[in-house]
């Protein structure tokens, strides 16, 4: 029950709000959860009086959309973070394979097409270099003929 004069609201942190513009708010009871051999309150929403209403709903809507904006651009600086790490990874691992595969140029074969944004062939499971090897590491998705054991 609704004391005359007041409404109740289900908005989240209107407690917090009503507290910083110093409007009267009450967390609002809605039933009684039994468990552990105790009564302990539902609590859902708040009850405030019907004449400071729309003053709530606009902060609560300032402070929502606030909250919003800090939430994208905390999601956007955590994807220019990552794609950063992954170019930098990239780079250090180019830099890896230059200075340790002298002998064998054939990492720095598949770097070179990654760089010059060729076309892989139409078999993607084997890459050959210009020496028609092939490149490293092999990719063989065939299982091994457990027949041939017996």
């Amino acid at each position: 029950m609704i004391p005359d004069g007041c409404v109740h609201l289900q908005l989240n942190g209107l407690v917090a709000i009503a507290r910083k513009l110093g409007i009267d708010c009450v967390p609002a009871v809605v039933g009684w959860n039994h468990y552990r051999g105790g009564t302990h309150p539902i609590l859902d929403g708040c009850v405030i009086l019907k004449e400071h209403e729309d003053e709530l709903r606009e902060a609560w809507s300032k402070q929502y959309e606030k909250k919003e904006i800090a939430a994208k651009l905390k999601r956007t600086q955590r994807a220019i973070k990552n794609w950063r790490c992954l170019v930098k990874g990239l780079i250090t691992l180019k830099k890896v394979r230059a200075r340790f595969a002298s002998r064998d140029r054939r990492l720095l074969h598949v770097d070179e097409k990654l760089e010059n944004n060729e076309k892989t062939d139409k078999n993607a499971t084997e890459t050959t270099n210009g020496a028609g090897t092939l490149t490293w590491p092999p990719t063989d998705y065939s299982l091994p003929n457990i027949n041939s054991k017996l």
